[in-house]
């Protein structure tokens, strides 16, 4: 099983790749085999768990960024298989299966684990940090890392009745209530309904006004600007698709560009020397 950067897991079998690939909702992070199930971590805090031929089981959601995940196998009178994953808070969380058996908070951000035997110990667990420190923890014999007991099933409140009239009673009760104030609600519905056009047509002409549309206003003219990614990874392209929606033409359109910090770009001024021109029903 291969995580790859364009957001799918493949599946390689004999020295070739299989047509079994797995779509994921954000960019990988780790990637973890357990017996028939795969475990991938995502950027967006989310660890998923699907089976081998690509059915989706559960998914678990983290409070911080994944740092890096390790599979914990413990074999005694019961094999345990449990999932380690570490978070950018300083987390260590164990989770076996959908239950979270166990949490260890660290002094530093984790850059790395393993998991294995170290020396005389069966249970060891190795650390590296972010300030570049190695260190190792050994797993208690009596440690108990099985569901029962630990936030496993349904919460308790789930078992306690509502107070919920019957539904004949509920009907009743419902229709005298709109056949004695029908009037009120028709006017408090219209009321509602011209306040929410309102406040769409105020964002949206404030969205325009910001320049943050899809068409931006010059001075007696206007602009269509639509921009598409173009790459995968570090590296990528931009491409921008400029259109004139008013009669006059444009020329030496200056055309700016902003990034984040954590991108950096060739060139921050782009300066369109062709005419933009409106496009003709012959000639689109």
């Amino acid at each position: 099983m291969v995580a790859c950067r364009d957001g799918h897991i493949y599946t390689i079998r004999n020295n070739e790749l299989s047509g079994l690939v797995i779509e994921l909702e954000s960019q990988p992070c780790g990637l973890v085999r357990t017996a028939k199930n795969i475990l991938v971590g995502c950027m967006n805090n989310v660890v998923h768990n699907f089976h081998v031929k690509g059915k989706k089981n559960y998914s678990l959601y983290m409070p911080a960024a994944i740092q890096c995940m390790e599979a914990l196998d413990i074999v005694r009178v019961r094999t345990v298989k449990c999932l380690i994953v570490a978070l950018a808070n300083g987390e260590l969380r164990v989770y076996n299966e959908k239950n979270l058996v166990s949490v260890y908070t660290m002094n530093d951000a984790v850059h790395g684990l393993r998991f294995g035997r170290l020396g005389r110990e069966d249970n060891a667990l190795v650390v590296t940090t972010k300030s570049g420190s190695l260190q190792v923890k050994i797993m208690p014999r009596q440690a108990n890392l099985e569901t029962s007991g630990v936030n496993a099933g349904p919460p308790p409140e789930q078992d306690i009745p509502l107070a919920v009239p019957k539904k004949t009673k509920l009907y009743v009760e419902q229709t005298q209530r709109e056949r004695e104030q029908a009037v009120e609600m028709h006017r408090i519905f219209q009321r509602d309904l011209c306040k929410l056009r309102l406040s769409t047509a105020r964002a949206y002409v404030k969205v325009l006004q910001d320049g943050q549309g899809p068409v931006s206003y010059g001075a007696g003219a206007s602009v269509r600007l639509a921009a598409t990614v173009q790459g995968l990874g570090p590296l990528f392209k931009i491409r921008v698709a400029l259109t004139n929606t008013g009669s006059r033409p444009i020329y030496d359109v200056p055309l700016m560009l902003s990034a984040a910090p954590m991108y950096s770009l060739s060139r921050s001024q782009v300066r369109v020397r062709r005419s933009i021109l409106n496009p003709s029903p012959q000639n689109p």
